[in-house]
């Protein structure tokens, strides 16, 4: 073979010894990146393991979230679905046939090793427990726990900062070592329920229902939709009210106790407020005569009710201890309220009546629904099935409101949970907004609850 002939054999076989060559290059450097991955990987979780040492809470927390491939390849495939939510629903009517593991107020289930959480110079409220078997797997593209639960807390002050212990043990019911005796705007049970005071609100079971982004929402009967047909009235409107009407009227001593507890509150409330409007101008003297004869005179007149009201309220609690309740006992008790007040006091103050009504039979029904009397329980569970659909809460996709942060299947953030303000658990969020709280996608990978956020929907 000659020089030429040498040159063009070389030249012609050269893409194939290059081609040879960057093969075995590329299969040195992928080797070495796979090992230095699956170290880095190792590392990380033994640094997972470690967290929060040996047991409890925390160790069970990490060692049901560390990342894994079946993790990552389930987000990337839910993340081919539309966004999903899971709707929460108050029970109404409550079962008492089966148990159930997700709820609304009351008292925590917590394991015996897990403390109370405790917050400087502060009180943590019960909000919710939710049963994480119960979350679509498709809520948070997959991320997050499904076994376990989620116990949410917040603080009393302001601005409230929200807690979450997550256990994979039930537990027993717990109540708070020390029970709050604040009187904060955001728990309406400790203003709104008159004189029957109750430190925590109701434990309410909830249902869950899966909403996809784009499809009509199987439990909003606010709107009209193809699935709950036309939105439905509010049954308040439905049934005019009549105090000689069995359901709008008490049905034992407590109850009517209550009522009357409950305005007298309300009276007490309005002649504080008619006084503070009036302190500045009482303060500088610039009320003329006629001004003062007159501000004299209504606190005058709301002080005699206010007499009038202990009158009955001394009368009835001896009745209740003497005598066993019937419809003449409340005849005359009410009796007494017309005779002193008018024949229309209780349809002028009807508002306030149903109120403590509601409360009353909403505690008594949710400690054990057959307490309540049938008449009773026929009317409220229609209010509360409506209420319901009302008020409902979500975990996962983006809040049924705007707040300032961006959420979305793009953003690192997810709504881990959303409650809204509700009559029915007694829960007012500044003026009846939503409350959001929020965490990092990142952080729910691992079933970090450490990290979280708290907004208020506009």
């Amino acid at each position: 073979m000659d020089l030429i002939e040498t040159i063009s054999h070389h030249i012609q076989a050269a893409p194939i010894i290059a081609a040879i060559t960057l093969a075995l290059l590329t299969m040195h450097y992928g080797v070495a990146w796979l090992w230095n991955r699956r170290k880095s990987a190792s590392a990380s979780d033994s640094e997972v393991k470690e967290y929060g040492g040996d047991g409890g809470l925390i160790a069970d927390m990490m060692k049901a979230g560390a990342g894994n491939n079946s993790l990552e390849q389930r987000e990337a495939k839910e993340r081919e679905n539309p966004p999903t939510s899971l709707r929460i629903v108050p029970q109404v009517p409550i079962r008492t046939d089966v148990a159930y593991n997700s709820w609304f107020g009351g008292h925590p289930y917590l394991p015996d090793e897990a403390n109370w959480p405790v917050a400087p110079n502060d009180h943590m409220h019960f909000l919710a427990q939710i049963n994480c078997a119960d979350i679509h797997p498709h809520v948070w593209g997959g991320a997050g726990p499904r076994k376990g639960w989620l116990v949410v807390f917040l603080t009393e002050s302001w601005p409230p900062t929200p807690l979450i212990l997550y256990t994979q043990t039930l537990g027993k019911p717990r109540s708070a070592p020390t029970p709050s005796d604040k009187m904060q705007q955001w728990f309406e049970p400790k203003m709104e329920t008159g004189l029957v005071y109750q430190p925590v609100s109701p434990r309410w079971p909830v249902q869950f229902g899966v909403h996809t982004m784009g499809m009509d929402d199987p439990f909003d009967w606010q709107e009209d939709n193809a699935i709950t047909g036309p939105a439905r009235p509010d049954p308040r409107t439905a049934i005019p009210f009549d105090i000689q009407q069995p359901h709008f009227r008490p049905f034992d001593w407590a109850s009517t106790l209550h009522v009357l507890k409950f305005i007298k509150t309300q009276k007490q409330s309005q002649r504080s407020a008619f006084v503070d409007r009036n302190a500045m101008k009482l303060k500088s003297n610039t009320m003329n005569p006629d001004q003062l004869a007159q501000y004299n005179q209504t606190v005058s007149q709301m002080d005699g009710q206010l007499s009038k009201f202990q009158m009955l309220l001394d009368t009835a609690q001896n009745q209740a201890q003497t005598k066993p309740f019937t419809d003449t006992e409340l005849e005359a008790s009410f009796g007494l309220v017309s005779f002193f007040f008018g024949e229309t006091f209780f349809q002028d103050n009807q508002r306030d009546y149903q109120r403590a009504m509601y409360e009353y039979c909403k505690h008594l029904y949710t400690q054990a629904p057959n307490s309540l009397p049938d008449t009773h329980r026929a009317y409220y569970e229609s209010l509360w099935a409506f209420d319901a659909r009302r008020e409902i809460g979500a975990v996962g996709n983006i809040p049924r409101g705007n707040i300032d942060l961006f959420i979305g299947q793009d953003s690192d953030d997810v709504v881990l949970l959303e409650l809204p303000s509700s009559a029915m658990m007694g829960w007012v969020w500044a003026e009846n907004r939503d409350l959001v709280i929020t965490m990092k996608r990142s952080d729910l990978r691992h079933s970090y609850f450490g990290n979280l956020g708290l907004h208020l929907t506009t």
